[in-house]
């Protein structure tokens, strides 16, 4: 069991930004299920992808990038004059989160989610991997 957990946590290669992407892996009998925390983001805007073994989760967010020095108080979206920006908390661009999936899995089965913010994934397990008795002739 620690070996699989630690593959788990083998594959974790962070973030392309200070947001990244935060996930949660659970372990069900028939699956894994991984959440992942995209608040904002559309359908349009994630992208998952499965190369060799490789979950990689990608989010953009494109928008303005805000001057600090500058900000967007009017209605037309036009910074006036002696306007400066107060709080910049929310970034934009890239990030990503990639994950390394135990080799117990059946990749032509999962499944991806979006609601609420969460994109949540259905990772089955494949039966294959699973130890069996063989007979002796």
């Amino acid at each position: 069991m620690r070996d699989m957990l630690n593959t788990f946590t083998d594959g974790f290669v962070g973030s392309t930004s200070p947001a990244g992407v935060p996930i949660d892996i659970i372990e069900t009998p028939g699956t894994y299920l991984v959440s992942a925390s995209v608040p904002g983001f559309t359908r349009q805007q994630l992208s998952v992808e499965l190369d060799k073994g490789v979950l990689t989760i990608a989010a953009a967010l494109e928008g303005p990038q805000v001057d600090p020095t500058e900000c967007s108080c009017e209605e037309d979206g036009q910074p006036p004059d002696g306007c400066c920006m107060i709080r910049k908390e929310r970034s934009t661009g890239p990030a990503t989160r990639i994950v390394k999936l135990p080799s117990n899995v059946d990749e032509d089965g999962i499944s991806a989610t979006l609601l609420n913010g969460v994109l949540t994934l259905v990772v089955p397990k494949s039966d294959v991997q699973a130890p069996r008795r063989l007979p002796i002739d």
